[in-house]
């Protein structure tokens, strides 16, 4: 088996993995995602509530994924389905098997309108570049810059280890660098997810600042993601669109 297929092979199996790419200020931002494979690429999709990862990857395309205990890195391009056509043709059968809430959408009729916001998507397309195995639980994953691509290492620590001020040994090289920590129900019904950002010197990851939480999840309401969706179809009507 060659190293694409083992690493098509564990995006396939995970049914959450940890996407980081690059802010406006040239900062890591990692994010867990439900990551899929597609015609020998991988994919991670954006609702059309929440398309800011897309919309960063647009402006720089170099991106990492770690699924399942492997690692890559790529470049990608981010294409609009605002349909939900292709989402819904090549990747909702996934989407569910990894994602179960979402099957409970499909049985509401005129699902797809009603839940437009759900079933449109942005979708961020990559080759796998650059594939390393890095074994263990990426529940806890230090997100760092190398070479001008995010590098994503899980961390054996307990999410105790995040509840006040954060101090951490690390192999890091000396510069900016994000923890992310994420947890889900066993029914993936509540996600929670934390960022802290700090500084690596000397070999110890510092904390500067936090966001997120592991104690409460922000769903949101219904009515603010229609109007972010609104907002993501006029944003996006000139990207180029995914074919079916």
């Amino acid at each position: 088996m060659s190293d694409t297929e083992s690493m098509l092979g564990a995006v396939d199996r995970a049914g959450v993995a940890v996407f980081a790419f690059f802010g406006t200020r040239g900062q890591v931002i990692a994010v867990p995602v439900t990551p899929y494979s597609h015609g020998g690429k991988i994919l991670v999709t954006a609702t059309l509530a929440y398309t800011r990862k897309a919309e960063l990857v647009r402006r720089n395309p170099a991106v990492a994924l770690l699924a399942d205990g492997m690692h890559c890195t790529g470049e990608a391009e981010v294409f609009s389905d605002v349909s939900g056509d292709f989402f819904v043709e090549h990747v909702l059968e996934d989407e569910i098997r990894k994602y179960p809430p979402a099957l409970a959408l499909t049985k509401v009729p005129f699902h797809r309108k009603v839940f437009a916001w759900y079933f449109g998507r942005a979708v961020v397309s990559f080759d796998a570049e650059r594939i390393e195995t890095r074994p263990g639980d990426d529940s806890v994953t230090l997100i760092t810059s190398v070479e001008g691509r995010p590098r994503i290492t899980p961390l054996a620590i307990d999410y105790a280890a995040l509840d006040s001020d954060v101090e951490l040994a690390t192999e890091a090289v000396d510069g900016p660098a994000l923890l992310l920590a994420h947890r889900e129900s066993d029914d993936m019904s509540d996600l929670r997810q934390l960022s802290v950002r700090g500084e690596v010197s000397d070999g110890v990851f510092r904390e500067r600042s936090r966001s997120g939480s592991l104690e409460a999840a922000d769903g949101g309401s219904e009515w603010g993601r229609r109007r972010k969706a609104a907002k993501a179809r006029k944003m996006m009507k000139d990207w180029p669109k995914m074919p079916v």
